[in-house]
């Protein structure tokens, strides 16, 4: 008749028969087809069910995330005072909450110790300025005094000058009179009473008397 059949057959020797059996492929077919379409429509319904819960799964991770992504983002922004001040999401997996809670820790314990560095940096360019204020009057007071003591040695040997110069002078003189001049030392006995004359220096007019 043209219609798909699925057969089978089985020889009985002793008999002489043959007994064939057949069956239409679609009644074979067909509770195939029904099972595969229970099973689509099973798989179906169940990727419609897990795309809404897949959804909420990622908004419950993501919003955690998002939350870290902003306070990550003031903290590079230095702005340590608005860290912590959003909540984190409510319904918050558990581990999640305490990565949250562990990185506003991490926050505030930033900020304390940037905090506490400005305040030592202040307070050691403070020092450094005082440092250098107290340094720079002493150098001050170094300079002045040393120029005092410039200004004193240039006394001394313009007054030194002056001396050999006149002593030079006196001397010239001294050894160049026409009249004889000495120069002497007293000496004293014991009782204190002049008893001698010691000859420190005489000029040539002195000596040629003296030799006559």
């Amino acid at each position: 008749r043209g219609e798909k059949v699925i057969g089978a057959y089985q020889h009985i020797p002793e008999r002489g028969w043959t007994l064939i059996g057949g069956i239409n492929e679609e009644e074979v077919l067909i509770p195939i087809y029904m099972q595969l379409a229970e099973m689509a429509a099973g798989t179906l319904f169940l990727v419609i069910l897990i795309i809404p819960l897949a959804t909420l799964i990622t908004n419950r991770m993501r919003k955690p995330l998002d939350w870290l992504i902003k306070q990550s983002e003031l903290i590079t922004a230095e702005q340590y005072e608005m860290v912590g001040q959003g909540k984190p999401p409510e319904k918050t997996s558990y581990e999640l909450n305490i990565l949250c809670k562990l990185f506003i820790n991490m926050s505030q314990t930033i900020a304390k110790t940037i905090n506490l560095l400005k305040k030592n940096e202040t307070d050691l360019e403070h020092k450094v300025h005082e440092r250098t204020v107290a340094l720079s009057r002493m150098n001050q007071a170094l300079e002045e005094e040393i120029a005092k003591h410039q200004m004193a040695n240039k006394d001394l040997k313009d007054s030194r000058d002056a001396l050999i110069l006149s002593e030079s002078r006196y001397k010239d003189l001294f050894d160049h009179m026409h009249n004889g001049c000495s120069y002497h030392k007293v000496v004293f006995d014991e009782a204190r009473n002049a008893a001698d004359l010691e000859f420190i220096d005489v000029n040539h007019a002195y000596e040629k008397h003296a030799e006559l």
